[in-house]
């Protein structure tokens, strides 16, 4: 699973965004962005026009404020999935100004206005999008082990072969299935490893 604290969530709306970060457990709130925009001209006609054309370069220069944060929050602490919540009409601004790196991060978007919410209601929106995005990236680990012993590939299954690449450093990847009762040690005499569990309980992808 994607860890913890590796999932990045941007509320964003034409005039301000919330930036968070957590994941399945949780989010905390990291950042807000703001950018005060004039607001429609009251006249009709060609002025108004042209003050509502100011009015969207304005927008895109919001969203790439925000852009330009998360990036940063990123490039300190990198975010592994990403999950923006946006308008319809929105949404195309902000991807535009994503750097290639955000943008391949990009789980899901969710067309809300969420920009008040609490972070409760906000996690609540966002955690389909988790579940899925982990449960697909589960089933693909699940596969490579599947593949690896099937055909003597870098798989390993069974406590003995897993603590072995685990000695050896060469654990990539560890699956432990849910509910399996674990206990593991470093023995004080030998330094080998050694656990208490059924022989099958551990798998791992390994280099």
């Amino acid at each position: 699973m994607v860890t913890t604290e590796a999932w990045g969530v941007a509320v964003v709306s034409r005039r301000a965004a919330r930036l968070f970060r957590g994941g399945p457990q949780g989010l905390v709130e990291f950042a807000v962005v703001r950018d005060d925009l004039h607001r429609r001209h009251a006249q009709g006609g060609w002025s108004q026009a042209r003050f509502q054309r100011g009015i969207e370069g304005q927008v895109a220069v919001h969203v790439r404020h925000v852009a330009e944060r998360l990036l940063r929050a990123h490039q300190r602490r990198s975010f592994e999935q990403l999950i923006f919540v946006a308008s319809s009409e929105l949404w195309p601004v902000v991807e535009a100004s994503l750097h290639r790196d955000l943008r391949d991060r990009v789980a899901g978007v969710i067309e809300r206005d969420l920009g008040a919410a609490a972070t409760e209601q906000i996690m609540q929106a966002i955690s389909p999008v988790i579940d899925r995005t982990e449960a697909a990236r589960e089933r693909v680990l699940i596969d490579r082990v599947e593949e690896g012993l099937r055909t003597g590939g870098a798989a390993a299954a069974g406590l003995d072969e897993v603590l072995a690449m685990l000695e050896q450093n060469r654990v990539e990847v560890l699956l432990v299935p849910d509910g399996a009762d674990l206990a593991a040690g470093l023995c004080p005499h030998c330094a080998r490893l050694f656990a208490s569990a059924e022989a099958n309980a551990l798998m791992t992808v390994h280099r």
